[in-house]
């Protein structure tokens, strides 16, 4: 049912009416209001008088001295969701991202921020859903992007731009913080892209793939960098090319945290070469590491080593690495000893877990080989395990190595780190146990911002879509963190959270500044807990 509303401007005392039609709002499960302005109000007459239209040109294109613009006063009544744009804006604003963004992309820094919100807050839904969501709230937009559009901003995002906007965002980390780096792979039903190919996916699923590498700070737990990858590439082979970006983007005081799938050689030789800081896990099965092991196999689970915090047993020793180094220029091979620390950790719990999913796999390599349903993958451990015969009667019969299996079964419970900077062992284990951040944001990235199955039309678009996701990503790090040192994952979901705060909403009238509605002390304390000021002295 419509009716009219009466508002007067506190600025000029001018009385203005709306028709104000009511209806009921099925998604937020809320009544709402539509209102267009009418015109003034008589202040003798009480009659509304009609807002007058510009008036239009003559044959030469002049128009009528009485239509002679001056400042234009608002005349639609705007009344808008809020709550979470206030919260993401006031985040963009403290860590930078706003800033950034705007001198990388002058032109459509707002169109960015509003698709990475809407990824943020529907992460359930396609962006062909943005223009329902556009209407109900305000974002730095301000207007609707259709399908088009939106395909239009991913094709115009530049490497140039975004390579600016990773050199300024890793400026604003903390400093001597580890910086983890991992990679994963991102499943597309996109099959004419160029980019995408089918290879060894980390999710297993049976679609085609595109790999990305990912960099994170630990401390503050925010993303900015990562890196497309070229087809299935191993894992290992990403490191040149990290630390070339690392160079080019000027960072400085790097300190490196990865997995054991990057160790090589080559590697540790360039960290050293580009005097990085890192620290590494490696295999217990490298010689100079099994070396060190054999050492303190009978004396490492003694009291003075075990650590009550961590349920585990943990040593250090220096070790020097031969280090080398190919000069090229000079046509000649630098070799010396570099400083290098290893931690030993023994744990009771793993051991076991060892065990079992060693037997589980000693099964199953002796069922296959038995079954005559070998796989490829497990022919050098069908060869280090087991020895096979086979007979026209009985058909095949593996006989375990039992010396191979016993040697196997000496690591178990042992996992070794190696760094050139942390010499306290669990000092080192905790800034290694914080790399799992990293795999929590490729779940956040692939599950939340509807990643895990992207769908775009061109290359361009592709590289354009994975930077907003990243943008959106950023947003959701900071939040996750603010969650888990508040322990509000105890009481919230995020999207519960994000829920909570968007209803606030906010009223735009003719000649009035923005004002906010009713905040609830709830909706306070959430935001204090985002450590984000609360949107209650806006007016």
């Amino acid at each position: 049912m419509a009716a009219i509303v009466y508002q007067t401007s506190k600025q000029t005392g001018i009385t203005y009416a709306y028709e104000s039609l009511s209806y009921w709002d099925k998604e937020k499960r809320q009544s709402r209001a539509k209102r267009k302005c009418l015109g003034k109000v008589d202040p003798d007459t009480k009659e509304i008088i009609p807002t007058r239209k510009r008036m239009p040109a003559d044959d030469a294109g002049n128009h009528a001295a009485s239509s002679k613009r001056g400042p234009v006063p608002i005349m639609n009544v705007a009344h808008s969701f809020y709550g979470a744009t206030y919260l993401f804006d006031t985040i963009g604003d403290n860590l930078g991202v706003t800033a950034d963004l705007k001198k990388c992309f002058p032109d459509t820094y707002k169109q960015i921020l509003s698709t990475a919100y809407y990824l943020i807050m529907e992460d359930k839904n396609p962006l062909s859903r943005f223009p329902k969501w556009s209407a109900t709230h305000k974002h730095p937009y301000g207007k609707n992007i259709p399908s088009q559009r939106s395909s239009e901003l991913f094709a115009s995002i530049t490497e140039d731009a975004k390579a600016r906007f990773f050199r300024l965002q890793g400026k604003r980390r903390v400093e001597n913080e580890y910086w983890a780096y991992d990679t994963t792979s991102i499943s597309s039903y996109s099959q004419c892209l160029s980019q995408v190919r089918y290879g060894m996916n980390k999710d297993h699923d049976p679609l085609p793939q595109i790999n990305l590498a990912l960099l994170f700070g630990e401390e503050s737990n925010l993303p900015f960098y990562y890196r497309k990858l070229a087809e299935n590439i191993p894992d290992v082979k990403t490191v040149k090319n990290l630390l070339v970006d690392i160079d080019f983007f000027g960072y400085d005081k790097i300190k490196l945290v990865m997995d054991r799938g990057f160790y090589s050689e080559a590697n540790i030789n360039d960290l050293y070469k580009n005097h990085l800081k890192f620290l590494i896990a490696v295999k217990v099965s490298l010689k100079f590491v099994k070396a060190e092991l054999d050492k303190v196999r009978d004396s490492i689970r003694t009291w003075t080593n075990y650590s009550q915090k961590h349920d585990l047993y943990a040593y250090s020793t220096r070790i020097d690495w031969d280090y080398s180094q190919e000069r090229p220029y000079k046509g000649d091979l630098l070799q010396g000893k570099r400083r290098m620390y290893m931690h030993i950790y023994f744990n009771g719990e793993r051991a076991l877990e060892d065990e079992k999913n060693f037997n589980l796999l000693l099964g199953k390599l002796q069922t296959e080989l038995e079954s005559s349903k070998t796989c490829p993958e497990h022919e050098n451990q069908y060869v280090k395990y087991f020895d096979t015969r086979s007979t026209p009667a009985r058909g095949a019969k593996a006989t375990a190595k039992e010396e191979a299996i016993a040697e196997a079964r000496k690591n178990y419970g042992y996992f070794v780190l190696l760094s050139n900077d942390v010499k306290d062992p669990i000092t080192a284990l905790e800034i290694y146990r914080n790399k799992d951040l990293v795999e929590k944001a490729f779940g956040n990235l692939k599950e939340r911002l509807n990643f895990n199955r992207t769908a775009v039309s061109s290359d361009q678009s592709l590289d354009g879509k994975l930077f907003v996701e990243f943008i959106a990503l950023i947003y959701l790090s900071y939040l996750k963190k603010k969650m888990q040192d508040k322990g509000l994952f105890k009481k919230y979901t995020m999207q519960e959270l994000l829920d909570d705060i968007d209803v606030i909403e906010c009223f735009e009238y003719p000649e009035h500044e923005l004002r906010m509605g009713e905040v609830t002390k709830k909706q306070i304390e959430l935001y204090e807990a985002m450590e984000i000021v609360p949107p209650t002295s806006l007016h």
